[in-house]
């Protein structure tokens, strides 16, 4: 059974995402873990702590059972055949329970709400996200509140030649069998890094025949930057969903590839894949054993 990781702060973008991973996940058992983390404001222990510290711990059990009870409540909204829920609710610290969680589950995919208009640095649990991130090895999903919910059939790879490897291919292969969905590769061409068209097309060609993909296209388009072509090219094509690899370098905010990630998901209304280059390249002791 496949575990997703589900971070809720109990948002319209938080339940957006809980929305769309049961709608993802249709046939597939998996077990759903709602994380929740509850944190007392700073002013509330600088506000009691003279007075009565019972009345903290007070506040901090009614916060802990309120958590639990919408927990409950958002499981039984999304209950379905396929979907096991595990609730957990934690206290203190989000980014070392999120580390905690991806270190220990081993998630095959966490799926987060993110607000769309003000990008990443506003996911749906603030900048303590961004920092917990990079410990992901598995596919992010950021589903914007404003995203339709619809079946994912038209999905776009931008292409990265330098970044592209064997490890991400299967991922994009598995969310294709996943979804039963079109992907189409995508390579933007910008004055800013000018590529032969046909290297790049012939380079894609060889890309899927070797890795046996099947229902794709491969296209080419021009634009100034490659935000704004990844975009247009998604609008043309109806995509349901983008596909791009990031770099983990210092957070959501940063670790995309030339912050292209970042941009592209500021102005997007469908979900975004993406999966930590840095954390999928294989080391050289299996780079090795695989020559051999």
């Amino acid at each position: 059974m496949k575990k997703i990781l589900v971070p809720v702060d109990f948002s319209e973008a938080s339940e957006r995402s809980l929305e769309f991973t049961t709608n993802l996940f249709k046939e597939d058992p998996i077990d759903i873990v709602l994380l929740h983390v509850v944190t007392m404001p700073a002013t509330v222990g600088a506000e009691y702590t003279m007075v009565n510290a019972q009345l903290i711990q007070d506040l901090l059990t009614e916060m802990i059972e309120n958590a639990e009870s919408k927990l409950s409540t958002l499981a039984e909204k999304y209950a379905q055949e396929n979907v096991k829920f595990t609730k957990r609710v934690e206290t203190g610290n989000l980014t070392q329970w999120f580390k905690y969680d991806v270190e220990n589950l081993n998630p095959f995919m966490i799926i987060m709400g993110t607000t769309g208009a003000t990008g990443l640095k506003e996911i749906l649990i603030g900048s303590n996200t961004e920092r917990a991130i990079r410990f992901a090895k598995c596919p992010v999903v950021a589903v914007p509140a404003s995203a339709e919910m619809k079946d994912v059939k038209n999905i776009v790879v931008a292409y990265d030649d330098d970044e592209i490897g064997v490890t991400l291919l299967e991922e994009v292969k598995n969310l294709q069998t996943l979804t039963n969905s079109t992907i189409h590769f995508l390579w933007v061409n910008t004055p800013h890094e000018l590529e032969n068209e046909n290297v790049v097309t012939q380079n894609l060609q060889e890309l899927t025949k070797e890795n046996k993909f099947e229902n794709f296209t491969i296209n080419v388009r021009r634009n100034f930057n490659p935000y704004d072509g990844i975009l247009n090219f998604s609008h043309e094509v109806g995509a349901d969903m983008i596909a791009m690899f990031t770099h983990g370098r210092t957070g959501l905010a940063h670790l995309f590839f030339h912050s292209l990630t970042e941009k592209v998901a500021n102005h997007s209304n469908i979900p975004i894949f993406s999966l930590n280059v840095k954390k999928n390249k294989p080391k050289k002791s299996e780079i090795k054993e695989t020559v051999a």
